[in-house]
Formats: C-alpha cells, sequence, structure tokens
C-alpha cells in the first residue's frame, strides 16, 4: 500500500505546515511520491474470498496518514494478493524416421482447469481502484506444435 498522490499541505497563516490534505501523498516531504501510509486501525482479516478482491477488500479511508514530515508504519508487502493455482500439460510423440530424423508431434494445455486467477490487488491509495484486483491471468491456451530434428 502507497500513495502516488502529490504532496498536498495544509497551511496556517504564516505558511508554517499543520497537516495534510485526505487525498495528499508524498508524506514526508521528499519530493518522492510512493510513500506507505499507517497501518488500518482495528481488526484486518487474515484471508479474503475471490469476490472481495473484486469488489475491494478495503477503502483507503482505513490507512490514517501519518503525521506532517513523517514517513507511515505500514510495512511492506503486509497483505496478500488472491491465490494463483495453475495446472498446465503436454502430450510429447517421438516419431523416428530411419536413424536421423525424429518428427516430435506436441500438445500442449496450459492452465488445463481454466480457473480464474486475479491478477494482484492495486496497492496505490491515490487510485479509484484501490484495494480492487482488477485484472485476470491468461485464460486456458491450446497450443499444437510439430518439431523436426535431423
Amino acid at each position: 500500500m502507497f500513495s502516488s498522490a502529490p504532496f498536498r499541505p495544509i497551511l496556517d497563516a504564516n505558511g508554517k505546515v499543520i497537516g495534510l490534505q485526505p487525498n495528499s501523498g508524498d508524506y514526508n516531504a521528499d519530493g518522492v511520491n510512493f510513500d506507505f501510509p499507517n497501518p488500518p486501525t482495528g481488526q484486518v482479516p487474515d484471508s479474503f474470498s475471490r469476490q472481495q478482491y473484486v469488489d475491494g477488500v478495503f477503502p483507503a479511508s482505513a490507512f490514517p496518514l501519518p503525521a506532517p514530515g513523517q514517513e507511515g508504519t505500514l510495512k511492506r508487502s503486509a497483505f496478500r494478493n488472491p491465490g494463483f493455482i495453475n495446472i498446465d500439460m503436454s502430450l510429447v510423440k517421438n516419431n523416428r524416421f530411419g536413424d536421423r530424423v525424429n518428427v516430435q508431434l506436441r500438445f500442449e494445455v496450459f492452465n488445463v482447469l481454466n480457473r480464474v486467477n486475479l491478477g494482484g490487488v492495486n496497492g496505490d491509495l491515490a487510485s479509484s481502484t484501490f484495494g480492487r484486483a482488477t485484472s485476470t491471468y491468461d485464460p486456458r491456451i491450446m497450443q499444437l506444435g510439430v518439431r523436426v530434428v535431423f
């Protein structure tokens, strides 16, 4: 979880930073975005269902902003992405013609079960799709191949 939003401070009458706007990023004001927020308050589940990954596992408001000039305390890779299951299969038939020629016929299937594997969760607090898995990996793919070795 990180924020790619620019630094948006709240200033007092003298121009001193007294806080951060809710959609602010670059918490420590070092000119580099992608700072970590603080961890969410309250109980956090250990795992989520596939539908929760699609709908969104957290709202961005669950992650409190750190104090101005401070880096958040959320650890890197604090949350897991959806599970990934993939089974590939290959059938190979070698056909020899004499002593020198081998024709190999190959039938390969990738993601045999055709399981929908969700991509990673969007961890950018500034994104409208924060906390959601918005992509998938490849569906079942079949290919036929011929290899001639001589």
